[in-house]
């Protein structure tokens, strides 16, 4: 039996690593956001259900969106995204430097 190849660790983009940390405080704010939203429309009168149960909706529609972004950063960041690629504009446009 062989062992498998070693390899090394790939740097990644400093701009890379601010966004991933960036999308993946996002979607956590995301699925705490849809954990009050399922608090409120299951501890809601009948009347405030329907309202609630449409906030709880757009809550899973923004951690959707959240986790979608985070989901893309990880698979650039483990493909080897380009350094200073669009996540250096992105940073710098935000102020982040660059």
């Amino acid at each position: 039996m062989s062992n498998p190849p070693v390899t090394t660790a790939t740097p990644i983009d400093p701009f890379l690593l601010d966004a991933l940390f960036e999308c993946y405080l996002d979607w956590k704010e995301g699925c705490f956001e849809v954990r009050e939203a399922y608090a409120r429309w299951r501890q809601g009168v009948f009347g405030d259900r329907t309202t609630a149960f449409a906030a709880g909706t757009a809550a899973l529609d923004v951690e959707e969106n959240a986790s979608d972004g985070y989901a893309e950063l990880v698979a650039a960041a483990t493909h080897g995204a380009p350094p200073g690629g669009p996540f250096r504009r992105r940073a710098t446009a935000a102020g982040g430097g660059g």
